[in-house]
């Protein structure tokens, strides 16, 4: 709450905060009269004049200044009156007094500090002109280096005669433009340095003539040489692409590949020769990737040929069953016929079943029945024999166990003849076997018997115990 006495409405918290004011603004009394006695004072007095309108003297300006000067900061004691006898009744303090004199001095204050403020104004527009102006030189600097680096790149010798000229073009314009900026960096960045150019009378001109000419030609002249750098670029990616086209050849080559597979490699690689002459860029390119498929192809071809009698004596070893053995003679004579036409596909997919069957002769792993908790152990559903027919089923829920371990295997599904990888399954036994394994179960919570067979190595199939009577049928989904 503010008491109101002898019309002063200031708290003695308002008092002290006038009083730090005070005392700051003092500290700056010898300062401001170094600035103000200075003819750069008179000549900012004149301006300000003069956009007033108003015609002043030299002489009245100096004396003026002269007189500010010397009563800056000077105390003019209060004079007596009730509302200050009020005052330090209210404040009821002994040194009160040295608060009277601030509602006398705060108009004088006030002034001082809108002469400062507007002198540190000009400083700080004109330290921000300066920062501007020696960004664009820098970057005026920037763009000769890359004009430069344009002009004496090895590639344009290499580029076609329109081309060259295209490219000798753009840069002519590049430098003629960026060469307009000269007379603006020697008037106010003079060797990059914009403290001496920039000045107090000459800033806001400094900032038109950058703002209008000189950013506006630099954006004319970066075009230009993107539009440089993009034809050196294009040049770029098809030597490029010409020597990694020469470098697969060679490579194709050296791994003497049969006769119809060297002239797919000859064929490709001429069209992308040919596009590089041409200057056809994506069409060269893209006979690169078709070099890369090729040579890929082939390198697996003469690696595979190499070793494919080597698989297969490996899987014809392995075999145990004459099952097996008949899939190995016959993925080996699919094999040779793809080698012997140099059929790369064919001869892919018949060593990957080759190397399937080879995988599947070594597994060894029990089938045991499911006994985990808060997993079924058996299922019983309708399912549709071989005649068509709709029929019940009754199902043993099995996993394969390769040590202590569980691994996933790929069942049929009778339901829908699908193969998926699973690794639990159900195997279709009579009801009198689900009902026997579903009793063992209820008994103690735990299946005694639960191993319904195995896989030996060198077999394709498990071997089913016979209590178990499996009748083949298989689901992947319950």
């Amino acid at each position: 709450m503010t008491d109101k006495v002898g019309g002063f409405h200031l708290t003695p918290d308002d008092i002290g905060e006038l009083y730090k004011i005070v005392e700051e603004l003092r500290g700056t009394n010898a300062e401001a009269q170094r600035i103000l006695a200075t003819d750069e004072t008179a000549q900012e007095l004149a301006l300000i004049y003069e956009r007033l309108g108003e015609d002043v003297t030299p002489v009245v300006l100096d004396a003026a200044v002269k007189e500010y000067t010397a009563r800056m900061f000077t105390f003019t004691p209060a004079k007596p009156g009730a509302g200050l006898t009020l005052a330090s009744c209210y404040l009821n303090r002994n040194t009160i007094g040295k608060w009277a004199f601030v509602g006398g001095s705060v108009a004088g204050l006030i002034a001082g500090t809108a002469a400062l403020a507007y002198n540190q104004f000009h400083r700080l527009q004109e330290a921000s002109v300066e920062e501007r102006v020696e960004t664009a030189y820098h970057t005026q600097t920037d763009i000769r280096a890359r004009i430069e680096l344009l002009e004496t790149s090895p590639l344009v010798k290499d580029l076609p005669t329109a081309e060259q000229k295209q490219l000798e073009t753009l840069l002519l314009l590049a430098k003629g433009k960026i060469s307009l900026t000269e007379t603006f960096f020697g008037e106010y960045c003079s060797e990059g340095t914009a403290v001496d150019g920039v000045t107090r009378e000459n800033y806001p001109r400094a900032t038109s003539h950058l703002s209008e000419s000189v950013i506006p030609l630099f954006a004319e002249v970066e075009e230009g040489i993107a539009s440089g750098e993009q034809i050196l670029g294009v040049e770029r990616g098809l030597q490029s692409t010409a020597r990694q086209l020469d470098s697969l050849r060679a490579t194709i080559r050296q791994a003497a590949p049969p006769t119809v597979l060297l002239q797919q490699a000859e064929q490709t690689y001429h069209l992308g020769k040919g596009a590089v002459t041409s200057r056809r860029r994506d069409t060269a390119e893209q006979q690169l990737e078709q070099m890369e498929r090729l040579q890929s192809e082939i390198m697996y071809f003469t690696q595979t040929s190499a070793t494919l009698d080597g698989v297969y004596r490996s899987v014809r070893d392995l075999a145990r069953e004459s099952v097996a053995i008949e899939r190995a003679e016959r993925g080996y004579q699919e094999a040779r016929q793809a080698r012997d036409n140099a059929n790369v596909p064919a001869l892919r997919k018949a060593v990957g079943e080759l190397q399937s069957l080879s995988a599947i002769l070594n597994q060894e792993y029990e089938l045991r029945i499911v006994t985990r908790a808060g997993v079924k152990s058996g299922i019983d559903r309708y399912y549709t024999d071989e005649q068509g027919k709709r029929t019940s089923g009754f199902y043993l829920i099995v996993e394969a166990v390769e040590g202590r371990n569980a691994v996933s295997m790929e069942i049929r599904n009778e339901e829908d003849g699908q193969i998926r990888r699973v690794a639990m399954w159900g195997v279709r036994v009579p009801k009198g076997v689900y009902e026997t394994v579903k009793g063992d179960k209820q008994d103690n919570g735990v299946i005694e018997d639960a191993v319904v067979g195995g896989k030996r190595r060198g077999y394709l199939s498990p071997q089913y115990e016979q209590r178990f009577q499996i009748q083949g049928g298989q689901i992947t989904e319950w």
